[in-house]
C-alpha cells in the first residue's frame, strides 16, 4: 500500500519537480530542447523520489516490529 500511495503521489510531485527543473535548467539547456528535457527530468524524478522515500520507510519500520515479534515468539514458547 505504501508503494502504491507513493506512485499515486508521484502525479503531484511530477508537477513540483517540473517547476524545480524549469527554474534550475531552463537557461542551461539548448533553446530547442527545454520542454523535452524538463519534462523528462520531472517525469523521472516524479516517481523515483517518492518510491525511494517509500522504500526507505519500508526498510526502516519493520526493524522495530521484528524485534517486538521476536520477543513475543520467545515469550509464547
Amino acid at each position: 500500500m505504501i508503494r502504491s500511495f507513493a506512485l499515486t503521489v508521484s502525479i503531484i510531485t511530477n508537477r513540483i519537480w517540473g517547476v524545480v527543473a524549469f527554474l534550475l535548467f531552463a537557461d542551461r539547456v539548448p533553446q530547442a530542447e527545454p520542454p523535452a528535457t524538463i519534462a523528462g527530468i520531472s517525469t523521472w524524478a516524479g516517481w523515483t523520489v517518492p518510491l525511494l522515500i517509500s522504500q526507505w520507510w519500508l526498510e526502516r519500520q519493520p526493524r522495530r516490529r521484528r524485534a517486538v515479534a521476536g520477543q513475543r515468539e520467545v515469550v509464547s514458547l
